[in-house]
């Protein structure tokens, strides 16, 4: 624990299930996969539910770890659209789930 940060302790990045395009459009993604990502949300830093939130309410860029695989970071992309452009969950929990998405996808 001494000499690492708070979010270096047992961080581990998602896994992403695929995404259609259909999904992307009308903002939908696994039910299942969402309860479980949110469980793992708790307690994000606030960093990344903030991202997140800008994100939502006023667009803007994110910095992807191009060190990630290709394919890793194209499934939590598509997965961040389908969620942000989704009409459900509360907004809270939507947040909190696209900052652990962006922290798994952004984060060196």
């Amino acid at each position: 624990m001494f000499g690492k940060k708070k979010d270096e302790v047992a961080f581990e990045r998602l896994e992403f299930p695929e995404v259609t395009d259909v999904s992307i459009a009308f903002g939908g993604y696994p039910r299942d996969w969402f309860d479980a990502a949110l469980k793992k949300a708790e307690g994000i830093e606030p960093e990344w539910e903030n991202k997140a939130n800008e994100l939502f309410f006023n667009g803007g860029k994110i910095d992807i770890n191009k060190s990630l695989p290709e394919d890793y970071r194209a499934k939590g992309f598509r997965m961040l659209q389908a969620v942000l452009g989704s009409w459900e969950p509360k907004h809270e929990h939507k947040a909190a789930v696209c900052g652990l998405i962006l922290k798994s996808i952004c984060k060196r």
